[in-house]
């Protein structure tokens, strides 16, 4: 399971908020018309809905399955996206955007406005992260996507929007149940 890599590192709330269920999950794929990795259905059973923080630094909120506002907040990515996309251009958001397929799905977003997707090509597992910067710029990572935030925070992979000392020291590193943004 990807997800153990993160909670040895953070550990997951007591009483995690919005968890689902298998039923809930199959329904939501059947929904959106695909198959999403599994870490993400165990990230939404184990931790919830919720941010990762930083005492100094941020927050990184993950927009979890089970989550009460999921859908608003992929629509309007999509929508969001998708005009970037069409007045800015493809230099500007160079993937095609979900539900076209392949295609960037989002997954969380930092308080510095930068947003984590997946790009939806190839078996839902082995699913890239693309990490989009606020000003046009654009990385990508191996996943899963628990994997990838285990090795983000403990910097054994350069996130690139991330300036010293976002995210610099893992034990400093919390989650925080919740079912709002902040």
């Amino acid at each position: 399971m990807a997800i153990q890599e993160l909670v040895s590192l953070i550990s997951p709330p007591d009483r995690p908020l919005e968890t689902g269920t298998q039923d809930k999950w199959e329904t939501l794929q059947k929904d959106l018309s695909i198959r999403l990795p599994s870490d993400y259905f165990e990230f939404g059973m184990v931790y919830g809905s919720g941010y990762f923080e930083d005492e100094r630094s941020g927050q990184l909120r993950i927009y979890q399955p089970f989550w009460s506002k999921f859908r608003e907040t992929l629509d309007w990515s999509v929508a969001n996206l998708s005009a970037s996309r069409e007045y800015e251009g493809e230099e500007y958001v160079p993937f095609p955007i979900f539900p076209e397929i392949p295609g960037l799905f989002i997954w969380a977003s930092d308080v510095h406005g930068n947003d984590f997707f997946w790009h939806t090509e190839g078996e839902p597992d082995e699913w890239q992260i693309v990490v989009g910067g606020r000003d046009g710029e654009w990385d990508k990572h191996d996943g899963p996507m628990t994997s990838f935030l285990a090795r983000a925070f403990t910097r054994q992979i350069d996130v690139h929007v991330w300036p010293e000392p976002f995210f610099a020291d893992p034990s400093k590193i919390v989650f925080t149940p919740t079912k709002e943004y902040s």
